[in-house]
């Protein structure tokens, strides 16, 4: 699940941090990612990420987007 996510060149810089912002819990089939990422593109691709994973059932996307006035330029 990470490998897919952080593979991502937008996504990256997110795992080479000491405590990677993006917390991946899964259950089963069930994923759920946690945690602030800098913009609604962030956010947006690792959901689609986590979502192309096979055996993934179901993905909740509650990361927080730190700047969301970055979207409206």
């Amino acid at each position: 699940m990470a490998r897919a996510i952080f593979n991502d060149s937008r996504l990256f810089p997110y795992a080479i941090q000491s405590v990677p912002p993006i917390h991946i819990i899964v259950k089963g089939g069930n994923v759920s990612l946690e945690g602030v990422v800098h913009d609604q593109g962030d956010k947006n691709d690792a959901g689609i990420r986590a979502n192309g994973v096979p055996g993934v059932f179901s993905m909740q996307n509650n990361l927080r987007v730190e700047n969301p006035a970055s979207a409206k330029k």
